[in-house]
């Protein structure tokens, strides 16, 4: 950082407070957006019952999870890794960082951030190929505000892009007072999806998700997948799941109930494609409840 950019720095932190902190907590990170489920009671799990079954869906759900957390947390963790350095620009409204880049990286990074209003930012990170000098080289990568709505909570969204393979992700979230989370990301591209989560601290959570591609091959037709995964804070839960397209005769319904040990409690479908088991009123969730997201 050059002596004019430091001597700026210094005087605005002395002036204001330290405004380099308010910057960086509005900045979005891949841990405060993270979407993570229960494990269930892994220390009752193994015991030797051969009327256990191990639950499918919540493993389906942990594999959705990684899908909406690989898909956005690259890119907000190059903003984690950025925002740790010292900006080469700040004032009471605007920080600058960068360019910035690491010894295995392709590209340097620049990301400008500004305070709209008291408590609100925008933010663009852009990236260039090593090397390059000129302007016009810059990508946008990331764009997007954040809301602190009082204390550490907040709300926002973003834009990530992932220029080499033409997709992108749009991500709304909040987060309250009470470290209850709210995420919301609809991936655009080869194949759309959304994907919804909540969660109350040691309280419920659920995970949501719409797909479409061409799950049953009998033509190019796309089917509709909707999975809706609700669970307590012991780890018990239930998924109810459709499935509709061209190639189904009929919309497609199934229905799995787990326990704390994440074993299977009750399970049925409307084909009677396996078995039915259990009884429905094993189910920690009473009330089927099946995907309606909200686009973010």
């Amino acid at each position: 950082m050059n002596k004019l950019a430091l001597i700026s720095a210094v005087l605005v932190v002395t002036a204001c407070g330290n405004p380099l902190q308010d910057f960086r907590d509005a900045a979005p990170s891949n841990q405060g957006l993270e979407v993570s489920l229960p494990k269930g009671d892994t220390a009752k799990q193994g015991l030797n019952d051969e009327t256990l079954k191990p639950a499918l869906m919540p493993g389906v759900t942990l594999l959705a999870t990684l899908v909406v957390n690989g898909g956005v947390g690259l890119t907000l963790g190059l903003v984690a890794a950025v925002v740790k350095e010292e900006p080469t620009v700040l004032t009471e409204d605007h920080a600058e960082w960068g360019p910035y880049t690491q010894p295995l990286w392709r590209h340097e990074l620049r990301l400008k951030m500004e305070r709209l209003t008291e408590g609100k930012y925008s933010y663009v990170l852009e990236r260039r190929l090593k090397g390059s000098t000129a302007e016009a080289d810059y990508q946008q990568v990331l764009t997007g505000e954040h809301h602190f709505t009082g204390g550490r909570s907040g709300e926002g969204s973003f834009v990530a892009h992932d220029l080499d393979h033409g997709t992108r992700a749009e991500v709304g979230y909040s987060r309250n007072g009470s470290s209850d989370v709210d995420v919301k990301v609809g991936f655009r591209g080869a194949v759309p999806s959304d994907y919804a989560y909540t969660q109350a601290h040691d309280g419920d959570g659920s995970f949501e998700f719409i797909v479409k591609s061409d799950f049953v091959t009998k033509s190019s037709a796309q089917e509709t997948l909707t999975v809706k995964s609700r669970w307590h804070h012991d780890g018990t839960g239930r998924s109810d799941v459709t499935g509709t397209g061209v190639d189904l005769s009929s919309e497609v319904r199934f229905t799995e109930c787990w326990d704390a040990q994440l074993n299977r409690s009750y399970y049925h479908d409307t084909l009677a494609i396996f078995p039915s088991e259990g009884e429905q009123t094993a189910c920690s969730f009473s009330e089927e409840s099946f995907a309606s997201i909200i686009k973010p």
